[in-house]
């Protein structure tokens, strides 16, 4: 048996060990989750085709129109990082497959090619990248077609990967707040990565400062709780910082005003 090696993020180490039928990591941008994902991809064909298993690994996002929208890129990038899977691995301009013929890439749109996906042979592995917008309609479509099993007990996986935006997803709500049981699944942030580039620290701290209301989205993995162009976040967020907005008593002596920011496009606020 051959034994190579490759570097991941710490905190993502213990996603890839073990037994799971879900492996998954949600947070926000530079955490190096999108590129160890599709590393861990090869390496899991890698290991599916040199035992002599045969059969596709399905990267999918909600949205795909073209390839271009797709993590072909990102697949080849991570591929070609390591002699022993570049060494494996045919990679041309529209496709990756092993050169021994056993494992084939293929990449596609949940929300189009529900129903072609659902045809495809023997899914091995399905590696859903920027999985925020993928309706609960498609989770409970795609699940049951990765579905294969192998002579020792394993079967197919799902891998997820996404930054969240609301609440509300159906992302959200299956894999964070009622997660199932046979799950490995971890927050990891632009401050988890020790390959954490000098260019994004720059932009990380350019929005830091000039762009407060969607910095938490995209930088610490949180949801999207502002409007874009909010006026007072900045104020207000510093007076939260400051300590000065909490619960008062009313003193019947003291006269009580009232604020009101009557939204159009968002709701009514009243502050006392």
């Amino acid at each position: 048996m051959n034994v190579g090696q490759i570097e991941l993020p710490p905190k993502l180490v213990p996603i890839f060990q073990g037994e799971a039928r879900i492996r998954a990591s949600w947070g926000g941008r530079g955490s190096g989750k999108t590129r160890s994902f599709a590393l861990m991809s090869a390496v899991e064909g890698y290991r599916y085709g040199t035992s002599g298993i045969s059969g596709q690994i399905l990267c999918g996002r909600e949205h795909l129109n073209s390839l271009e929208e797709s993590s072909l890129e990102e697949v080849k990038a991570a591929i070609r990082s390591v002699d022993w899977l570049e060494d494996y691995y045919e990679i041309g301009e529209r496709y990756i497959r092993s050169k021994d013929g056993r494992i084939k890439y293929v990449f596609a749109g949940l929300r189009h090619n529900l129903d072609s996906i659902k045809s495809k042979a023997k899914i091995l592995l399905a590696w859903i990248d920027e999985a925020e917008g993928v309706s609960e309609e498609a989770w409970r479509k795609l699940m049951p077609t990765v579905r294969e099993e192998q002579a020792d007990g394993t079967g197919s996986e799902v891998w997820i990967t996404w930054n969240p935006e609301s609440k509300d997803s159906a992302t959200h709500k299956r894999y964070r707040i009622d997660p199932p049981d046979n799950a490995k699944i971890v927050k990891v942030n632009w401050s988890d990565n020790p390959w954490f580039p000098k260019v994004l620290e720059q932009e990380r701290q350019e929005d830091l400062k000039r762009r407060l209301d969607t910095y938490g989205h995209v930088w610490e993995g949180d949801f999207l709780e502002y409007p874009e162009g909010a006026f007072w976040l900045r104020e207000i967020n510093q007076a939260y910082t400051d300590g000065r907005i909490g619960r008062m008593p009313v003193v019947e002596t003291h006269p009580c005003l009232t604020f009101w920011d009557i939204g159009s496009s968002d709701g009514c606020a009243v502050w006392v």
